[in-house]
């Protein structure tokens, strides 16, 4: 399906959770290095992105992106507020 997307200009991303999903795509990126997260084991941690603000990604992804395909998000932690 992000093949088909990429073929019609349609900007998405594909991310892995672990580096091991990662390297079954084709980009080969994970979600801590894409949107610059941090790897924290506190299950209760608040997560932050970690992009700058004035980074071309940052431009990329508040503006540009329409689709993440991320590959074991379950794997995630994730906190209710």
């Amino acid at each position: 399906m992000a093949e088909s997307l990429k073929w019609s200009n349609t900007p998405v991303m594909c991310v892995g959770s672990t580096g091991i999903a990662a390297t079954l795509m084709k980009d080969r990126t994970t979600a801590h290095l894409a949107f610059g997260l941090a790897v924290n084991n506190d299950p209760l941690a608040v997560i932050k992105c970690g992009l700058p603000e004035k980074g071309e990604m940052n431009q990329f992804v508040e503006k540009d992106l329409q689709f993440i395909f991320w590959d074991e998000v379950t794997v995630q932690n994730r906190r209710d507020n």
